[in-house]
């Protein structure tokens, strides 16, 4: 008795944390914003004139930052450069991560969803995204290609790490952050199943404990 309820117990509280921390991946920029509930804003950061570095230090861009730690190169910086392929116009932000070289944008208003165009995040081993909320996503494509990459939580996400193995320098771009209202991932029918088996365990449980009461009343009466 004890197991099935530790059991029915135990599946319902894996289903609410499952729920809680889901997100969502997304490589189709509109199909994104539809779900994030439309644009709250985004940089393209077409405003700079000159390049501007974050390499060991911090940029503020208004409503995130982006800082780097551990740097052995310059090249974590705003370039100033006309890009390739033209959606990345003439400036966007380069970085290089790889190692202990790390770089980290911090929104000073967590967010529940992000987007951004990513060039060359595949160089060698596939760019990973670490979110203050501990998720990982890897952003997809390999070598000189550019990936259209976001996300949605349900939790807020106050910082994005980005971070790699080996020889990965990238370019960020077109970003955009979600309106304020959060698209609640829907569960896996096998998750929505774990979800009622530990449902009726925890039913089962309680009815029998009930039934046991009440018989044990009528013993004590004889």
């Amino acid at each position: 008795m004890k197991l099935l309820f530790l059991l029915g117990y135990g599946i319902f509280f894996v289903f609410i944390e499952s729920v809680s921390a889901s997100v969502i991946t997304y490589t189709d920029r509109t199909t994104w914003e539809t779900e994030a509930g439309g644009i709250a804003y985004s940089e393209n950061f077409e405003s700079y004139t000159m390049d501007t570095t974050f390499t060991n230090t911090t940029v503020d861009f208004g409503q995130f930052s982006l800082s780097s730690v551990n740097s052995l190169t310059t090249a974590n910086k705003i370039n100033v450069d006309p890009k390739f392929p033209d959606s990345f116009g003439n400036v966007a932000a380069d970085m290089y991560v790889e190692g202990v070289q790390q770089v980290t944008l911090a929104f000073n208003t967590g967010v529940y969803s992000f987007f951004g165009d990513f060039l060359n995040a595949g160089n060698t081993t596939q760019l990973t995204l670490e979110l203050s909320t501990k998720d990982l996503l890897t952003v997809p494509g390999t070598g000189n290609t550019t990936e259209p990459f976001g996300f949605i939580s349900t939790e807020l996400v106050t910082s994005i790490l980005f971070r790699n193995s080996a020889n990965d320098g990238f370019s960020l771009d077109n970003i955009a952050v979600g309106g304020s209202s959060q698209s609640a991932p829907v569960p896996e029918p096998a998750t929505m199943m774990l979800f009622g088996i530990g449902l009726l365990s925890l039913a089962g449980v309680s009815r029998r404990k009930k039934v046991e009461i009440i018989f044990g009343k009528i013993d004590s009466k004889y």
